[in-house]
């Protein structure tokens, strides 16, 4: 747990995910207000029909859930992605594709919070691993998302508007910010 790497649109969260089953949704990375009233919350939905990768988004009890057209399969290294250009678009991929955009006006305010594995209300729902999250101040385009999928280093996509990036290495708490700002809380096991 953070303070909130954004607070508004536009930003991009992506990072890999290894999840230890495919039957439940599972939170892997979450902005919002520590309450899950206002949030962005990027999921592995196993319990979803086809396992995608969603986005739920929710501001002040409105919601949506937007699905990637594939799905992820457990025990898998995935690459998961959320683009946020505004409040009527939000992008949610995986792999580098199997993009889906969702279209509902939505638009998350008091966002105090970054998680991973877990709702920002401090629910853990998260079984298995994750590597390499970072969280630029921009859209990202879905070239760049496919660069990153095929394993560049976040540190060269747009290095001037990274806000966050966290190796998720499991060996320190609190877990470092490589870039210095939004150390996470480590709470429970991380290896």
């Amino acid at each position: 747990v953070a303070s909130a790497a954004v607070s508004a649109m536009p930003f991009t969260a992506c990072g890999w995910f290894n999840a230890d089953v495919a039957t439940g949704t599972d939170t892997l990375f979450a902005i919002g207000d520590g309450t899950a009233d206002n949030q962005w919350n990027l999921q592995a939905s196993g319990a979803v029909a086809g396992d995608p990768v969603s986005v739920y988004c929710e501001a002040g009890g409105s919601f949506q859930r937007t699905d990637a057209t594939t799905g992820f399969t457990a025990e898998t290294w995935h690459f998961a992605s959320l683009v946020v250009t505004s409040a009527t678009s939000r992008r949610v991929g995986i792999d580098g594709g199997s993009f889906a955009t969702g279209a509902t006006s939505l638009s998350p305010s008091g966002v105090n919070k970054t998680t991973f594995g877990q709702a920002t209300d401090g629910t853990k729902d998260y079984d298995g691993k994750l590597a390499e999250f970072a969280v630029w101040n921009v859209a990202l385009t879905d070239a760049e998302v496919a660069q990153l999928a095929k394993g560049m280093s976040p540190l060269y996509v747009q290095p001037q508007n990274i806000v966050a990036y966290w190796p998720l290495v499991g060996r320190a708490d609190p877990e470092p910010d490589m870039l210095g700002t939004y150390h996470l809380t480590v709470t429970g096991a991380t290896l």
